[in-house]
């Protein structure tokens, strides 16, 4: 039966077989009697959720010890990293103290997946900068014995994080070429839209009258087929057949000038819409330009010219393509 336990020794959570007497941790390679390690756990746990820890009130290097290793039983790294830090401070000769801290920041050695933007990948260098410097301590001060077994855990993390970030910054490279090919599609859709918005203008425009042969392009064959059947129903009438031509004319006319005002209200109307797509196009080319600027700048505090929400969404997005591809 697997059971929650704290190790004697160091402090760090394990699980264990409950059937067992002896086991070996993990984290510091030191013997604990499995019963004992249990009953650990639970009398840490019982006081954390209690609220029995207080960190103000016991300034002891054991206490913030304890404090910190329950804090990583329950996930919660910030404070863990709080406690061991005040370990470091007040006995800064603790190993234990700046093995929590790695254990704090890596969320006990879970591998992360780095975003591709070059701020998160500086960022994710420091961080990495900052472990090696926290297992100076760890190698200063822990026994000779238990070093291999800290040294094997830490340099087998720190290779997966160290290949997630070669791999991120190659990503890196791919999407920024990725927003660049985004922009230039924006632009040519873009582009394209001028010249419909531009040819929408010239049909309604002041400077140009009403083409006879523009509107008979759209109603001709109404046209036609209206002036036929004038000239047929007028055929039986008593006067000349003059009148009846002037008439069904006049008619024609009358039927390609509505045409023609239903024709420019439709331009309108579409060169409204091209506008609107216009705005969309201008808008998406901002953003597409921050989210370039975003994997090509270190500075984690850029000011954009977007919602904060709308660019993360544009970069997921890119991102998200990227790692599809492979």
């Amino acid at each position: 039966m697997i059971e929650k336990a704290e190790c004697t020794n160091c402090g760090a959570p394990l699980e264990v077989d409950a059937e067992k007497k002896v086991a070996i941790c993990p984290y510091c390679n030191q013997p604990y009697i499995v019963e004992e390690a249990i009953n650990n756990y639970t009398i840490h746990a019982e006081n954390l959720y209690a609220g029995v820890v207080n960190m103000h009130d016991d300034r002891s290097s054991a206490a913030r010890l304890k404090a910190g290793n329950e804090f990583l039983m329950v996930k919660e790294w910030e404070k863990a990293d709080a406690a061991f830090q005040e370990v470091c401070d007040l006995t800064p000769g603790d190993y234990k103290g700046w093995w929590g801290r790695i254990r704090a920041k890596t969320h006990d050695f879970a591998v992360f997946q780095p975003r591709f933007d070059m701020a998160s990948i500086c960022a994710d260098e420091r961080r990495i900068g900052e472990l090696k410097r926290l297992y100076k301590g760890v190698n200063a001060f822990a026994p000779a014995d238990q070093k291999a077994a800290y040294k094997e855990t830490f340099d087998n993390y720190l290779d997966q994080v160290e290949n997630e970030l070669i791999s991120a910054k190659k990503a890196n490279a791919q999407c920024r070429r990725r927003a660049a090919n985004r922009i230039e599609t924006e632009i040519a859709r873009r582009k394209e839209t001028e010249k419909t918005i531009m040819r929408l203008d010239r049909i309604y425009s002041s400077d140009e009258g009403m083409s006879f042969f523009e509107g008979l392009h759209i109603f001709g064959v109404l046209g036609i087929a209206a002036f036929v059947c004038i000239i047929w129903l007028l055929a039986s009438w008593d006067f000349d057949i003059i009148p009846k031509i002037v008439l069904g004319a006049i008619i024609i006319i009358t039927l390609l000038l509505i045409g023609e005002r239903i024709r420019i209200k439709r331009a309108k109307e579409k060169a409204d819409e091209f506008r609107r797509q216009l705005n969309n196009c201008d808008h998406s080319i901002i953003v597409l330009q921050t989210a370039k600027e975003a994997f090509e700048s270190e500075n984690q505090r850029m000011a954009y010219e977007v919602s904060r929400q709308e660019l993360l969404q544009v970069l997921n997005d890119i991102e998200q393509e990227v790692r599809d591809k492979g």
